[in-house]
């Protein structure tokens, strides 16, 4: 009996004192853990430099701007304030307070490159151009004495058309020109036996005769080079009258010069004389001759 007591007794303490009380929680301090949160800020200023050239003329003003400066911003801090449960079952510590600096990383610079100077240009003034006189060299005067050229024109024969043939046994002789001593009315190429063939115009100048003439106002004419023969100068056709005749229309006109081209009895007359009996767009036409 005093065992079962016992042990009844011993069960019912146990029992007590393995039943949880709590009668120590909320009764430990609680750890107090500050926090504090530090932002620095780093500012970094670069200074680029710049040279600008201004040409400004006379009286320039330099514009004024006004400086603009950034407003830092101003750094604040936060204190955060941190609780710390224990559990029941360990055992109380000593509170300890620590403290904890935070440090924000240094946020990057972004470069703004600053807005180029306004640069105005002023040209500079020209140059005065430099006042020249041109001055004219003096003219010379060269003088010259026109020779005219002696033309030599190997000798030749003219040979007159042929003579019809008679019914007379008589042989014909032949004829050569020969000219007259004065009016004639016989004769060849005289105005009993005018001379007849083309007629053509041309500039007349400085002739064969040594005679200078103006041919649209001159009427003068030249011979046949067999006719004249060699001699230029001094030849006894130069100055003889010719009367020439087309229809009804008759010219007089003064033996000048001597035709290289001519053949048989054609003659070269000038612009004044060939007007007197045609015009210049016939070019070439057949006409009467004969001397005076």
């Amino acid at each position: 009996m005093k065992s079962t007591t016992f042990a009844l007794g011993a069960l019912m303490a146990s029992v007590a004192i393995a039943q949880p009380h709590r009668q120590h929680m909320a009764k430990h301090h609680k750890r107090n853990q500050e926090v504090v949160w530090v932002t620095d800020y780093d500012y970094v200023t670069e200074t680029a430099k710049v040279t600008t050239t201004i040409w400004v003329s006379e009286g320039f003003v330099i514009p004024t701007e006004a400086a603009s400066t950034p407003s830092s911003a101003s750094a604040s801090s936060q204190t955060y304030a941190a609780n710390f449960f224990e559990n029941a079952s360990k055992a109380a510590k000593p509170s300890s307070t620590s403290t904890s600096v935070y440090v924000a990383p240094t946020p990057e610079s972004t470069y703004v490159a600053p807005p180029p100077p306004s640069s105005t240009y002023v040209a500079p003034s020209p140059e005065p151009e430099p006042t020249s006189t041109y001055v004219a060299p003096a003219p010379v005067v060269e003088s010259s004495t026109y020779v005219a050229p002696v033309v030599e024109t190997p000798a030749q024969v003219y040979t007159p058309a042929p003579v019809a043939a008679t019914t007379s046994a008589a042989p014909v002789a032949a004829s050569t020109y020969s000219p007259s001593s004065g009016g004639s009315t016989g004769g060849v190429c005289s105005s009993g036996s005018p001379c007849e063939g083309d007629i053509t115009y041309y500039e007349a100048g400085l002739g064969a005769c040594g005679e200078t003439t103006d041919g649209s106002v001159d009427k003068v004419i030249a011979l046949p080079v067999g006719m004249m023969g060699a001699q230029s100068n001094g030849n006894p056709y130069c100055g003889k009258t010719v009367t020439i005749k087309k229809g009804d229309k008759t010219t007089t006109a003064t033996v000048v010069d001597k035709c290289m081209g001519c053949k048989g009895n054609s003659i070269d007359l000038s612009n004044a004389a060939f007007l007197e009996l045609a015009e210049f767009s016939v070019g070439r036409t057949t006409a009467e001759w004969w001397f005076n």
